[in-house]
């Protein structure tokens, strides 16, 4: 049974017309009908591929310029905020830094949708 929202890769009368291809012709041609629908078959799944990603480019393409260069600065300057909290601090020093520089990027992700 087939799923109503589903495209099949090729249409029904295809198949019923390579089976019937393969009643008419003599015992030896199964390899050149089976490679000849396999590339049919193949040709329309890249196809649709190849739409889907192309909408999905479209559709999903939201750049975020700065958003990793806000990570990577976060990271070059967490590394001495870790080393003068750690030190002056400790452990709950360290851990309110990196709380710190974890909100400063989470509040630049949010203000860049």
């Amino acid at each position: 049974m087939s799923d109503p929202g589903r495209q099949d890769p090729v249409a029904r009368d295809e198949v019923e017309a390579l089976v019937a291809a393969r009643r008419e012709l003599p015992e030896g041609h199964d390899q050149e009908l089976i490679d000849a629908f396999m590339e049919r078959v193949s040709a329309e799944i890249d196809a649709r591929v190849d739409q889907r990603l192309a909408e999905q480019e479209d559709d999903d393409y939201d750049p975020m310029p700065g958003q990793i260069g806000v990570a990577i600065g976060s990271i070059a300057l967490g590394i001495p905020v870790t080393a003068v909290a750690g030190s002056t601090a400790e452990l709950p020093g360290v851990v309110v830094a990196w709380i710190g520089i974890v909100l400063v990027n989470v509040l630049f992700a949010r203000s860049r949708r």
